[in-house]
């Protein structure tokens, strides 16, 4: 699913994995998309997976963002 799907409010408590494959500019919907299998009723552990490139404006951005906005 894209980040954007995770707007129409599913709830994905089935899932226990997140892959995150593109950096996004608002950091909100990457927190919402989490949280979409992060559910109360969630039994297993959730795992999320970011892909970023080494040595790339993508992986400066990304590292930024957790650190400025305590992202998962």
């Amino acid at each position: 699913m894209t980040l954007g799907t995770s707007e129409v409010g599913l709830n994905l408590t089935a899932a226990n994995r997140v892959h995150i494959l593109d950096q996004q500019r608002n950091p909100a919907l990457e927190k919402q998309t989490i949280g979409r299998v992060m559910r109360l009723d969630q039994e297993k552990n959730a795992t999320i997976i970011r892909y970023t490139v080494e040595h790339t404006v993508e992986q400066a951005f990304m590292f930024q963002r957790l650190r400025k906005d305590d992202i998962p």
